[in-house]
């Protein structure tokens, strides 16, 4: 699922937990979105053929107008283009994962003009949820009242794996290979290009250590007739997977180089098994990762190849892992289920 629905389903199962019933409407805009199998109740759009006409008309009129009479209590936007619901709906929450339709990495036109027409009127919602205070902070530059807005950090579902450290420790030494994951989809601000350029890099030198890299995404054409011309022997491309949880077991480290992130999922749920973490240093990820990883600039690829074939030291990986394993107990479910509820007091 992509962010928002991950987000979605984290914060209905933590709703849950605090004994809330909760119902999930999935607007969308082209027929039913199969990718999503928990939703209750699907609220269509009018699929028309222009993708920015679509979306308008939908947020603007069509969603509002068919949500008009939900008979919930509170109404939990995950989408702020959403925003015309909240006429009809007075105890409306907003979330908002991030503002890159606002940015120079915004890739959908539809999106950015829906995004200008929603932040002024962000300021009139009594509640917005962000997942990082870089982002509160943001907001709150653009007008949103501090005391409207509430920093729920992200969580994973994915459980806790200690043990998975000390079992990539033995396969490094014994293979000599680190096994480098990147978990994203192919589009521009995730910087997809920077985790082949690097393996490109690695395969071109005979020095140890071997640096294998998996890109777990559905590539675009384009990425797809790159990668297919490159033909690293070093590269594999994973466009679908039935459980992340062992693509991570069978990694030994996350590279997560977007230039522009609303939080970063991957790079928690590679923390919960203790797999050290190298990413760009672009707001809010230092925030996300702490002191439990490597922060680097996502356009200078030398450093990053650097810090993987230091990770091929047994003793410098158990360490990174150990910090990366620490940082990431800072995102569990339970914390994340006590900033929940704290959001929502008082509605």
């Amino acid at each position: 699922m992509d962010g928002i629905s991950n987000a979605a389903r984290h914060i209905r199962t933590a709703l849950r937990e605090l004994s809330f019933p909760v119902v999930w409407y999935q607007c969308v805009d082209r027929g039913q979105d199969s990718r999503i199998a928990e939703m209750d109740r699907v609220v269509p759009g009018l699929g028309v053929p222009n993708e920015t006409a679509d979306m308008g008309v939908n947020r603007l009129w069509v969603f509002p107008f068919r949500l008009r009479h939900a008979p919930e209590d509170i109404v939990l936007l995950m989408d702020p283009t959403l925003i015309n619901v909240a006429r009809s709906h007075p105890r409306t929450v907003i979330r908002v994962f991030d503002l890159k339709p606002l940015t120079a990495q915004a890739d959908r036109r539809a999106a950015s003009w829906m995004f200008r027409y929603a932040l002024p009127r962000l300021r009139s919602v009594p509640r917005v949820l962000v997942p990082t205070n870089y982002l509160a902070r943001v907001l709150s530059a653009q007008g949103v009242a501090p005391d409207r807005i509430r920093v729920i950090p992200e969580t994973q579902s994915l459980g806790y794996h200690p043990d998975h450290i000390a079992t990539a420790v033995e396969r490094i030494r014994r293979t000599g290979i680190v096994r480098v994951l990147y978990v994203a989809t192919d589009r521009p601000p995730k910087n997809l290009a920077l985790a082949i350029r690097l393996a490109q890099m690695a395969s071109q030198t005979m020095d140890h250590p071997s640096i294998h890299f998996t890109l777990v995404s559905r590539l675009r054409p384009e990425s797809k007739a790159l990668v297919a011309r490159l033909d690293l022997p070093n590269l594999t491309v994973i466009p679908q997977v039935p459980s992340m949880a062992e693509i991570y077991r069978a990694s030994d480290v996350l590279i997560f180089p977007s230039r522009h992130e609303g939080f970063g999922l991957p790079i928690i749920e590679a923390m919960a098994f203790g797999m050290p973490v190298v990413s760009s240093n672009v707001d809010p990820l230092p925030e996300v990762v702490g002191d439990g990883g490597t922060l680097l600039d996502p356009l200078v690829p030398a450093p990053w190849i650097e810090s993987l074939q230091r990770l091929s030291d047994a003793s410098v990986y158990e360490a990174a892992a150990r910090r990366s394993y620490s940082r990431g107990e800072n995102f569990t479910p339970e914390r994340f289920r006590g900033a929940v509820s704290r959001a929502f007091e008082g509605m």
